[in-house]
C-alpha cells in the first residue's frame, strides 16, 4: 500500500495562496474581484458604492448598509492572506464617515 498523497490533496492541503502572497493571488485579485466590485458600483448612488482601501498588507472594503431606517457603515479587511484567512467584518459608528468602533465580527 503506497503512503504517496495525491498531488491535488497535497495542493489543497498545504499550500495556501492568498490573495497578496502570491502572483495568481494578485492575478486573480486584478482579473476578477475588482472587476465585480466596480461592476457592483456601477450606476449605484454615490453613497452605497462600495470604496476598497490599501492599508499595509491588507485590503480594506468598505460600505454602507440600509437595512430599515438607518444607515450602517462596515469594513470589511481582507488581510493578504485571504481566502485561507476568514475576513474580519468590522461595524462602524453611526453617522460618522468610517470611523470604526472597537465591536468586531470574525466571519
Amino acid at each position: 500500500m503506497s503512503l504517496l498523497l495525491p498531488a491535488v490533496y497535497c495542493h489543497l492541503a498545504w499550500c495556501h495562496m492568498g490573495l497578496m502572497d502570491s502572483e495568481a493571488g494578485k492575478r486573480r485579485l486584478l482579473t476578477v474581484e475588482i472587476p465585480v466590485i466596480e461592476k457592483y458600483n456601477e450606476g449605484r448612488d454615490p453613497l452605497y458604492k462600495i470604496q476598497v482601501v490599501r492599508q499595509s498588507t491588507s485590503l480594506v472594503l468598505r460600505y454602507r448598509l440600509k437595512p430599515g431606517h438607518n444607515i450602517y457603515q462596515l469594513e470589511t479587511r481582507l488581510v493578504s492572506s485571504y481566502p485561507t484567512v476568514p475576513p474580519e467584518i468590522r461595524i462602524c459608528s453611526k453617522g460618522k464617515l468610517f470611523a470604526c468602533g472597537a465591536r468586531a465580527v470574525r466571519g
